[in-house]
This record gives C-alpha cells, sequence and structure tokens, in this order.
C-alpha cells in the first residue's frame, strides 16, 4: 500500500474464536467479518484497564488477517521461500497444522514480502489464496489438501503490482475471486467442493479489494471495485446490473465499499482520489446511478471505513476523520494513528495504529475523544484486525497477539497477569526467535550511530568581501572548489579529519526516525582560477578580471565545511526482516540545521587567525540511500544527497567574508543500531 513504498496494499481480514469450547457460538469467517464490513456484533468488553495479550509469539511475513471457526484461527504467511496456510489455536496460540506450497511474493515499493489475502472459512473448508494467485482449499480440521487452482494461469490474467489481495467470497455453492484477466476473466467463479470453473465475467484489470454480496435497492448482487468502476453483477446470470467510473491513484484502491441505506454506496481510494457516495434506484430491469456527493476529506489508502449512525469513520491518509455519509461534510479530523485499520463495535471505533498499539474512540461525530489505548505488537501494522467469541486478534508481518475482551473476563486476567506467565507459547515451532521482538517490544524505538566517508562535487560560488578598514567591499563571481582528497587517500588519515562523516539519532518505529549528521567536508578554493571581481578595492570601483593565486585568495574550510543537519528520516523496507541479517531498507531524509566551520584564509597576503568560528551559516539538505543490515545491529549504509550552506561573518583579516555552498555528496557509512 513510497513515497512509493506506501502502495503497498494491507489487504486483510479478521479473525475470532472462543473460548475452550471447540463448538463457538459466533465467529468471524473472512475479510472484516461475516460481512465484510468491519463491524463486531457480539458482545465486547470496553473496559481495558490493566488490558495485555492473552498470548503473543512469532507468526511469518504477510499482510493477511485470520478467519476464525471451531476454535481455530486461520491465516496465510510466508515462511523462508514457502507460502503457508496455518491454523492456530485461538485460546493458546499453539499451532494445529500448516499447509505450504513453494512460492513467494514480494514488492520491494510497499508491503514487503508476503501473501496478501486473508483466508475464507465455510462448511469446514477455509479458501486461501497466495500473493500470485495459487489458491487451494483445505480441510479446516486437518489442513488436508482438497483442491487447488492458480487463477492467474486459469484465467489468462497478469498479476497487479502488489499481488493478489482480494479475499474469496463464498456465494452459495460458487467460491468468487478477481484475477483481473481480459476477455470475460476478470472475475472468476469456482464450484466450492471440487475446484470446477462455474463462470467467468468482465474484462476489468483487478483492484486490491475483496468481493461482496449485498443487497442495494431491494436486489441481492455481487459488488466489485476493479482498476476501473465500481460495479455490481446479478446472481443468477453474473451480468452488469450496474457500475460507476472509479480511477484511483496508481490503481490503488483497497478499500471497501460500504452499503448505505439499502439503495447507496460509500466508497473512498487513497493518493489524492478521495470519496464518493452514489445512490442507485430500479425500474424495472434496469437500475440508474447517481452521484450524491464527492470530496477529498475521506482518502482510505489502505484501510476501510466503517458506518454508524449515518457518519462514515476512517483513516484520512492516516488521519483519522468523521463525515457525515448523507451530506460529505468533515465533522472532525485527528488523531494520527497511520495506516493502520479500524473496526466498529457498538458506539466504539476499535484501532490499531501502523505502530502497533490497540486504541479506542468514541464513534460520535461531536469531537475525536480517545478512550483508551494499550500496547499491542510491535513493527509495522497494516494487517485488519479480527474479532470473535471475545478475542480480539491482531497480527503485522512479526507477530500476532490475542485479547481476551469476553466480558466476565476481568478477573481471569488478573490471574494471569499474577502467575508469572507472559502469555507467550513457548512452542515457537520453525519461526524465527522471539527474543529480538522482546528487546524492542515496549516501544519500538531503535537508536543509531554511524561513521562513513563522503566525497563532494561543488557548483561554483560567489564569495563577497567586506573589509571596511581597507576600503574593500567587493564579490568575486564563480569560484570554483574542491574538496579534500581523492578516493585513494581514504584511509590515509585519522577518522575525524574533514571527508569523514557521522550520524546519530533515533527511529521512532520502523517507518520515521530523526538523525542529526554532520557531514566533515572540506570546501578549498582552487588556485589559480581566473574570476570576475566586482565592487570596490582599494576605495576605487572595479570590474574586471582577476586570477587566484596564492597571494591574491587563499581560503578553505580546511578542518571541515561543517553543516550540521537535523534531518527527517522515511524509512521503507525493501527487503528481509526487520532487525535481522539481510534486512535492507531505502530511506529518504531531508532537513536543516546550521554550520559551525573551521576557517584558514589568506587574502592579499594578510592571514586570518584560523580556528572553529560557531554559528556562522544555515544549512538545508535532501537525500535517499540504501541500508543494509550485515549482522545483528551492524549496518552498512550508502547515500547520496543534495545540500545548501549560506555561510556569513566568516572572519577574514580586519574583515568579514560570505559565500554559499551548494554539493552533491555521496557518502557511505557503517552503523551500530540498538534498541
Amino acid at each position: 500500500m513510497s513515497l512509493n513504498y506506501w502502495f503497498a496494499l494491507p489487504v486483510l481480514a479478521a479473525l475470532a474464536a472462543g473460548p475452550a469450547d471447540p463448538q463457538p457460538t459466533s465467529g468471524w469467517p473472512g475479510f472484516r467479518g461475516p460481512q465484510r464490513d468491519g463491524v463486531i456484533r457480539e458482545p465486547i468488553r470496553l473496559q481495558w484497564d490493566g488490558l495485555t495479550p492473552m498470548w503473543k509469539k512469532p507468526i511469518g511475513g504477510g499482510r493477511a488477517s485470520f478467519s476464525i471457526a471451531g476454535g481455530q484461527a486461520f491465516t496465510i504467511e510466508q515462511r523462508k521461500k514457502d507460502e503457508v496456510v496455518a491454523a492456530y489455536d485461538v485460546m493458546t496460540g499453539k499451532e494445529r497444522w500448516t499447509h505450504a506450497w513453494p512460492e513467494r511474493f514480494s514488492q520491494w515499493m510497499g508491503g514487503g514480502e508476503g501473501p496478501r489475502a486473508t483466508p475464507t472459512f465455510h462448511d469446514g473448508l477455509v479458501y486461501a489464496l497466495g500473493g500470485h494467485g495459487e489458491m487451494r482449499c483445505l480441510d479446516a480440521a486437518t489442513g488436508k489438501l482438497v483442491w487447488h487452482v492458480n487463477i492467474l494461469k486459469d484465467n489468462d490474467a497478469k498479476n497487479i503490482r502488489w499481488g493478489m489481495a482480494g479475499s474469496p467470497l463464498i456465494a452459495g455453492d460458487a467460491v468468487i475471486v478477481q484475477p483481473g484477466g481480459s476477455k470475460g476473466k476478470s472475475i472468476a467463479a469456482y464450484e466450492r467442493r471440487t475446484g470446477k470453473k462455474l463462470w467467468t465475467a468482465l474484462d476489468d484489470k483487478s483492484a486490491y479489494v475483496s468481493p461482496m454480496q449485498v443487497t442495494l435497492a431491494g436486489v441481492p448482487q455481487l459488488l466489485f471495485v476493479t482498476a476501473e468502476r465500481l460495479v455490481g453483477l446479478s446472481l443468477d446470470q453474473h451480468k452488469v446490473l450496474w457500475e460507476f467510473p472509479w480511477v484511483s491513484g496508481h490503481d490503488v484502491s483497497a478499500g471497501q465499499p460500504i452499503v448505505i441505506g439499502g439503495n447507496r454506496v460509500f466508497y473512498s481510494s487513497g493518493y489524492g482520489t478521495g470519496a464518493v457516495v452514489v445512490e442507485l434506484t430500479k425500474s424495472g430491469d434496469t437500475f440508474g446511478v447517481r452521484q450524491v456527493w464527492r470530496n477529498i476529506r475521506m482518502k482510505n489508502r489502505q484501510s476501510s471505513s466503517v458506518l454508524h449512525n449515518g457518519f462514515v469513520y476512517g483513516l484520512d491518509e492516516g488521519i483519522l476523520a468523521c463525515i457525515d455519509a448523507a451530506t460529505g461534510d468533515l465533522k472532525w479530523k485527528g488523531g494520527r494513528y497511520g495506516h493502520g485499520q479500524i473496526l466498529l463495535a457498538a458506539d466504539r471505533l476499535i484501532i490499531t495504529t501502523e505502530d502497533g498499539e490497540l486504541v479506542q474512540v468514541a464513534a460520535t461525530p461531536e469531537k475525536l475523544q480517545e478512550i483508551a489505548r494499550v500496547p499491542g505488537i510491535q513493527g509495522e501494522t497494516w494487517n485488519v484486525p479480527a474479532f470473535g467469541d471475545g478475542i480480539l486478534m491482531i497480527r503485522n508481518t512479526e507477530q500476532v497477539a490475542a485479547f481476551d475482551l469476553r466480558l466476565d473476563q476481568g478477573k481471569a486476567m488478573a490471574a494471569q497477569d499474577n502467575d508469572g506467565n507472559d502469555g507467550i507459547d513457548a512452542n515457537r515451532s520453525a519461526l524465527p526467535s522471539l527474543a529480538p521482538m522482546r528487546r524492542i517490544q515496549a516501544s519500538g524505538r531503535e537508536f543509531f550511530v554511524s561513521w562513513g566517508y563522503n566525497g563532494d562535487k561543488y557548483t561554483k560560488a560567489d564569495m563577497h568581501f567586506s573589509q571596511p578598514s581597507l576600503g574593500n567591499n567587493f564579490t568575486l563571481v564563480g569560484v570554483q572548489a574542491r574538496d579534500s582528497k581523492a578516493w585513494t587517500d581514504l584511509f590515509n588519515h585519522d577518522l575525524f579529519v574533514p571527508q569523514y562523516n557521522m550520524r546519530f539519532g533515533l527511529f521512532f518505529n520502523q517507518t520515521w526516525g530523526l538523525e542529526v549528521a554532520l557531514d566533515h567536508l572540506k570546501w578549498i578554493v582552487r588556485q589559480d582560477q581566473t574570476v570576475s571581481i566586482k565592487g570596490t578595492l582599494n576605495g576605487a570601483q572595479t570590474d574586471t578580471q582577476i586570477t587566484l593565486t596564492p597571494a591574491v585568495l587563499k581560503y578553505q574550510l580546511n578542518n571541515g565545511a561543517n553543516p550540521i543537519f537535523f534531518n527527517l528520516v522515511r524509512r521503507v523496507r525493501v527487503a528481509g526482516e526487520y532487525g535481522k541479517r539481510g534486512y535492507i531498507a531505502f530511506l529518504a531524509k531531508a532537513g536543516g540545521g546550521f554550520a559551525w566551520p573551521h576557517t584558514e584564509n589568506t587574502l592579499f597576503g594578510q592571514n586570518n587567525e584560523a580556528g572553529f568560528q560557531p554559528f556562522k551559516g544555515w544549512d538545508v539538505d535532501a537525500g535517499i540511500g540504501l541500508r543494509a543490515n550485515l549482522i545483528s545491529g551492524l549496518y552498512f549504509e550508502v547515500e547520496e544527497k543534495l545540500l545548501y550552506a549560506r555561510y556569513f561573518g566568516v572572519k577574514i583579516n580586519q574583515g568579514t567574508a560570505r559565500h554559499s555552498v551548494k554539493a552533491n555528496e555521496f557518502a557511505f557509512h557503517f552503523g551500530w543500531s540498538f534498541r
């Protein structure tokens, strides 16, 4: 759902399960619940004082969530080179069975590796869809394969950028998916017990939305969002009943539609696209479609909104907002929860933040009112939470946790807190060790420090000199400078002389951080170049050419121009598992600060007093880079950036100088991160 890395789509879903009773009274059969609308319709405990996970454990990669039935939670995840469907005991987290096949989906521009679509449970069978289109029907009790088909190959379809993300839909005896093939193969239905193809329809490219079965204008139908439109198909003949054009930025439609009042549909996409409500009217066998309103007050990038009492609540590019479903008017906006997810329970919003926290907010149009916030899981959390039989489950690409929110579990939770057990399953199977996760579980913060080398290429600069007592007030136009030495001299000097750099900072989470950067670069005016001199020299006007010999000008920031930057850093995973060896991240940085140069100069044979001159300039920079973990904690980073620094009041003999430094800098660093 980076900046394209934000395209990555966390398409996910739900979970629930009950107490120890293997026959739960209710469940969470698939994506965003029984009706795919993100609404919890079971009793739920909303007093969260002292709430902690009943269990927590590592999990494989991927953006799917859970479906729940029979005391089991079903999900799909990436484990090394395999896509794996796994069944977990809801109450303990113990793995009951797995089913794997060799496949790996990965998208470096966002979302990372692993499957996206949440498995669907129905009538004792689990339907799982992998990132490259492999759909498998499994026995829910044993994980045994019943049938399988690759929906992309079977429908002559090409995969979309961030992979197959729509969860399979059960409609009668059919399981319906969206491979996005042309020539009438965009939508495909298979007999749910045998895998026999039943029918296909449409020619549209697929989006990242799960199909829904709804009733609109009194007519039961299938509702789809493709990369081109919202469209309703008849249940019997699978013909188009109505359509509404909808194209989003980067073809990223990822949120679920909301049915309003029986004849209206709300839909929203991110990347500046916005939201719309359309109204359907039926006349005979035809439907009329009318746009009620459209605006950019709600932009669901990779999450879905929920509807409560006529108001829509959702994450508008990561900021919680409430809009009037009838008019589109904004009621309020606030609360930066990032690209998390939302469920609705009674009159409360249950939110998982992008940082993995669990938040409860009042679903009211009056104002933003946060009720509770508790730690959840560590890491970037785009996956939809799930709820069933009083158990709330959340996961991301690293961890899964279950929270007991049954109405009668307050005392049970207190007893668990006092028994000395942290609730983490000791049976970790073949999953990664939990030890690194524990180190960062409390806050998710990561400190880092590095040392490196940089080479700089400078553009020409104008240098102004003012010496009032000597009658000098002139500018040298188009002066060329150089850095200190070639790459062949890389290790010939002490660690802290010019052309070396230092970085230290803090990542607040896996995405955002702050960095303090010192670029200890040299800026040395090249000798024997000819430039223009304009202004007053020795009390007389001048506009001529002059050659900068050592007798005329020797000017160098020889122990560093020393621009110091305070940079905001955006980090996007490219490959590997966060915090582990082989983890690679793309970095984007920008910021500004001040300069603390060390100068040594001679002007017309007169020397200044060499030394550091604090706060003699300001600076800005912007750059990109790649960081790779060599071993746990130790990393190597390459970086390229543009910087601009403006120096003023630099001391020279009987006066001051000012000039700018514009550089294209390449640097590399070795660093250490700790949590």
